[in-house]
């Protein structure tokens, strides 16, 4: 007699490459729930220590990448996640090691902002064994579906501002400077660059006009990587918008994360932000 085993394929254990933010903390979490072993690679300097202190993890120079191949090794890592905001610092603090050097002609002798070249960092670490997967592939039930969550919606006149700032933020997306704009009645307040979006959200308070204020467009570059840095929003993203007096927050639907959707439309709802998801 033949014995069916009906115990499921236990899944590959997972490295968690983590920058700033929420995202690495809800993917251990999410491993945590679905019984899957994993181990956080901690970016010095980058990594919020206090969401990932609870979790097993190491800590490593983001140019000590060799190092950092070797911890995932050791823990017998397959399957490599990217999670998490980094600000990126010059080449030399960055300090590559023997083998980011090595590699330095594959990857262009460019900085890895641009997004071919965070391709090239996918081919160069599969071609290590390892299996690089994207954030929604764990959190599936996190990708941003079309329309508005909440009650909150745009007026006709901020309509007009979203399809404004989604081609500007289109084209800032082409030409590899960031991912974001921010909008007023009309006018395009700023653009993300190397900051990032808070510092965005920060330089562009100050230049809002009375009457509602402005709108941050979050979209995927149109040659994007779509197992890194695909944009999030959770509920510091609306916390921020609602100190800075911002009217809301508009993102690509099937191309973004929303985190802690629930308390996220609470917020929302309760402080007038609208948060909306829209095809483009």
């Amino acid at each position: 007699m033949q014995f069916v085993n009906l115990a499921p394929l236990m899944e590959p254990k997972l490295g968690i490459v983590a920058g700033g933010g929420e995202l690495p903390r809800k993917l251990a979490s999410a491993c945590i729930d679905n019984g899957r072993e994993f181990l956080i690679l901690a970016l010095e300097g980058q990594t919020n220590k206090r969401m990932i202190e609870s979790f097993p993890y190491k800590t490593i120079r983001m140019g000590d990448v060799g190092k950092g191949i070797k911890f995932l090794r050791d823990a017998q890592v397959i399957e490599l996640v990217f999670a998490g905001s980094i600000k990126r610092p010059s080449l030399r603090e960055l300090k590559l090691d023997a083998w980011a050097l090595k590699k330095a002609a594959l990857l262009g002798l460019k900085w890895i902002g641009d997004d071919s070249i965070l391709s090239k960092l996918i081919q160069a670490l599969e071609g290590e064994g390892f299996s690089v997967i994207g954030p929604d592939d764990i959190l599936s039930n996190c990708i941003a579906s079309p329309g508005t969550y909440g009650k909150n919606f745009p007026t006709d006149e901020q309509e007009a501002d979203i399809k404004h700032g989604l081609r500007v933020a289109r084209v800032v997306g082409e030409l590899d400077i960031g991912q974001a704009a921010v909008v007023q009645q009309g006018i395009v307040l700023g653009v993300e660059g190397i900051d990032g979006t808070d510092a965005l959200i920060r330089r562009c308070t100050p230049l809002q006009r009375s009457g509602l204020g402005a709108i941050l467009i979050k979209t995927c570059k149109p040659q994007q990587e779509r197992r890194i840095d695909l944009p999030v929003i959770g509920v510091d993203t609306i916390k921020t918008l609602v100190q800075s007096k911002f009217s809301g927050v508009v993102i690509e639907a099937g191309r973004a994360i929303v985190l802690d959707k629930n308390e996220l439309t609470g917020i929302a709802d309760q402080s007038g932000v609208f948060v909306m998801a829209v095809e483009f």
